[in-house]
């Protein structure tokens, strides 16, 4: 037996209000939608989009002043995690995350599972052991269609001792807006910036995703300016990325839930073993874990030592269904992921 499933959502209340606006489009342009746009255009390579974020001192201050305390309290998670639209369909992403109704877009079956899976934490607990991960993992603040949202990141090793791997959501709408006013605070924790705070300098996605938000290639990295001199990684430390990764695992994964029962004010993690999504067409992980939006763009490390805190980034927190809020669901990297990786290391 199989069941048709859509991607399921925790849009936050504030932005379901806005759905009518969403779908008209938008009016008029805020100065947040104006810092969207506000670098140059879009550059591709070898299957590879490229966004210019922050690349002067005048961009660079003028993003950190926009993120006002007031601003990144009012910010709300963006997540690929959408509502049900219609009975049990899957469908692909639309403006902002909203699902598409195109009946030619949606995606096959998935097949119901019954088996039980025993795993170590899957409720999402704050993470209070520290190690590498609690420096190296942060809060990402982002602008997008003239909004403000929150996502996760994590500081990942590169030659610019720069680079942050994230969702491709958390830098480009699919085939929408670029994300603006891009910031990474690493190490997070109740508002305390103990290792800076860093604005993108360029973001890069998969042709993949910038034309199409195909699921599988839901990644992001992104090359960050220095705070004050420091590359994030001399800061924080980094760790490695791993390519064609084993299936079927034991994973940790971490980010910044923020909708409820968490409210992004702390690093959360869950942890137990990987599985491999049997919706055809896709080749993405799976992992048992309840956090809730906010934490997209975190990692998944294998070999992870809770003792260090240091593991190996093999995907990145992306999605869950709407009929199984308990599981999320990350892309495999391959060799996509291998040229989006590699491109903003040399940026």
């Amino acid at each position: 037996m199989t069941t048709s499933r859509r991607r399921g959502s925790f849009l936050p209340t504030a932005l379901l209000s806005a759905l009518p606006l969403l779908a008209a489009g938008f009016l008029a342009a805020s100065p947040a939608a104006a810092d969207t746009a506000r670098g140059s255009a879009a550059t591709a390579s070898r299957g590879i989009v490229a966004q210019a974020g922050d690349v002067t001192a005048a961009q660079r201050a003028r993003t950190l002043g926009y993120w006002t305390p007031a601003r990144r309290a009012a910010a709300v998670p963006l997540d690929g995690l959408r509502r049900v639209v219609g009975p049990g369909k899957r469908g692909v992403r639309g403006p902002l995350g909203l699902p598409s109704l195109r009946p030619e877009q949606r995606r096959p079956a998935r097949a119901d599972r019954t088996a039980v899976r025993r795993l170590a934490d899957t409720t999402g607990s704050t993470w209070t052991r520290g190690g590498r991960v609690a420096r190296t993992v942060g809060k990402v603040y982002l602008t997008m269609g003239g909004r403000d949202y929150l996502c996760s990141a994590t500081v990942v090793h590169s030659r610019n001792h720069d680079t942050v791997l994230t969702a491709g959501h958390c830098a480009k709408d699919g085939a929408g807006p670029w994300a603006g006013n891009w910031t990474f605070i690493p190490g997070y924790a109740d508002g305390d910036k103990p290792y800076g705070v860093y604005t993108a300098r360029r973001l890069f996605v998969s042709s993949q995703w910038a034309d199409n938000a195909d699921d599988n290639y839901d990644v992001a990295a992104v090359a960050l300016n220095t705070d004050e001199g420091r590359h994030v990684a001399d800061v924080t430390g980094s760790h490695p990325i791993t390519f064609r990764a084993s299936r079927e695992v034991v994973s940790h994964a971490f980010g910044y839930p923020a909708d409820a029962p968490f409210d992004g004010s702390r690093l959360t993690y869950c942890s137990g073993r990987t599985e491999t999504d049997s919706t055809e067409g896709s080749r993405d992980h799976s992992l048992r874990c309840r956090m809730t939006a906010g934490s997209s763009g975190g990692p998944w490390f294998a070999g992870f030592d809770a003792g260090t805190g240091e593991g190996t980034i093999m995907s990145v927190i992306s999605y869950k269904y709407a009929d199984d809020p308990v599981t999320q669901y990350g892309p495999y990297l391959g060799n996509v992921a291998k040229s989006i990786y590699e491109s903003a290391s040399r940026a």
